[in-house]
């Protein structure tokens, strides 16, 4: 029986590309997230600081209000992982004081301090899975990377659902590399 309607001949072949689109897409995110060795970009330690903040509900940096105490060893291990992170903080002498033991705390403060929330939202929710699995600072920092890399992609597939005609154009976008975009 026939309605007067053509059929709907889109609907097929868009799904399959959204779907490849999307399953590259992971494939790229997953890989560069366990590929790429933790801590060995320059800035990592500090977009790390800004993600536990975030996953710790401090949202906005403000100069009378920046960062959230950050044990002291934890801070050590994530700020001298790819040698002293610019503005590093040096808590040997307080780790060695024995009136410290347990109780030292320094403040996450960071340069990537006054980057948006909305920028390290699945980063902080994969840091508190990890939080919850009783994860080292090194699984935490992986759980986040790979809740970025799914959440990211999530939102990427979305944007392709609803833009039409321009997919190509925001796919090719969204598959360039970050060091393309800077330059």
């Amino acid at each position: 029986m026939t309605t007067g309607h053509p059929p709907d001949t889109h609907t097929a072949p868009s799904s399959v590309w959204l779907t490849v689109f999307m399953l590259v897409f992971i494939w790229m995110g997953v890989h560069a997230a366990v590929a790429i060795r933790d801590f060995s970009l320059p800035d990592e330690s500090a977009h790390y600081l800004r993600a536990y903040e975030v996953s710790r509900l401090h949202l906005l940096n403000t100069p009378g209000n920046a960062g959230i105490d950050l044990p002291c060893e934890e801070y050590k291990q994530v700020a001298t992982a790819n040698g002293p992170m610019y503005g590093y903080i040096d808590v040997d002498l307080m780790l060695a004081d024995p009136a410290r033991a347990g109780t030292c705390v320094v403040s996450s403060a960071s340069t990537a301090g006054a980057y948006s929330p909305l920028l390290y939202v699945f980063s902080g929710l994969g840091f508190g899975v990890a939080d919850l699995a009783g994860a080292d600072f090194r699984k935490r920092h992986d759980y986040g990377r790979m809740a970025n890399a799914i959440g990211n992609t999530l939102i990427i597939f979305c944007g392709l659902a609803l833009l039409g005609g321009l997919r190509p154009l925001f796919a090719a976008i969204a598959l360039m590399p970050m060091n393309i975009w800077l330059r």
